[in-house]
């Protein structure tokens, strides 16, 4: 009888002590869907983040995020012989950044969390695609060659600072496992605007 007693003494003690220390905050990873510009190029978008609740529905924190966008202008050639030759120009574009963020919870319940978030952050940008560009055929050849003229008026590496804005659910699980999407918008000195739907996977601890 004794030993029954004691182990549910002990459960009640692991239930009371659990119950009195809420989660502090919560870590996440997300990935996804990212557009550069006014769409004008696809890619992906991936990050890691950490948040500290401050009362009910306030939390600040701060992430690292990664984007990656490619485009190709389309040239495809046919040759004498029956062959197609793809002759497409290919560009890309490559940002890391970092920065704090403070997030309001609109919805705060045991399974379910909707939080609005607000961040500024530094980025690092490489670009491969030009200021400007001219394409044409160069009929004096036999078959004409394509040709592309490029201006480049902008430097290739980099350093700007801006701003997001993030909408974010959470399912929360009964072992504080968050599963969720988060859809968001950014902006920053070089005008560079980015967008990005990502599915999320994190926990409370």
């Amino acid at each position: 009888m004794r030993p029954l007693l004691t182990l549910f003494l002990l459960s009640i003690t692991a239930h009371v002590f659990s119950q009195s220390n809420p989660p502090k905050g919560r870590l996440q990873l997300g990935v996804g869907y990212s557009t550069h510009g006014t769409g004008d190029m696809d890619g992906i978008s991936f990050f890691t983040e950490y948040g500290k609740y401050t009362g009910k529905r306030l939390e600040y924190g701060l992430n690292i995020k990664s984007t990656i966008h490619w485009d190709e202008y389309n040239v495809l050639m046919s040759r004498p012989d029956g062959t197609v030759r793809d002759a497409s120009f290919r560009y890309s574009s490559a940002g890391l950044q970092t920065g704090p963020f403070i997030g309001y919870h609109l919805l705060q319940a045991k399974h379910h969390q909707f939080m609005i978030q607000l961040g500024a952050f530094g980025r690092f940008q490489h670009a491969t695609y030009p200021s400007m560009y001219n394409f044409y055929f160069d009929y004096t050849t036999n078959p004409p060659r394509p040709v592309f003229e490029f201006w480049n008026d902008e430097k290739q590496n980099t350093f700007t600072g801006g701003y997001s804005v993030d909408f974010s659910y959470d399912f929360i699980t009964s072992k504080k496992l968050m599963l969720g999407v988060k859809v968001g918008m950014q902006n920053d000195t070089n005008g560079d605007v980015i967008t990005q739907v990502c599915f999320t996977i994190g926990k409370k601890i």
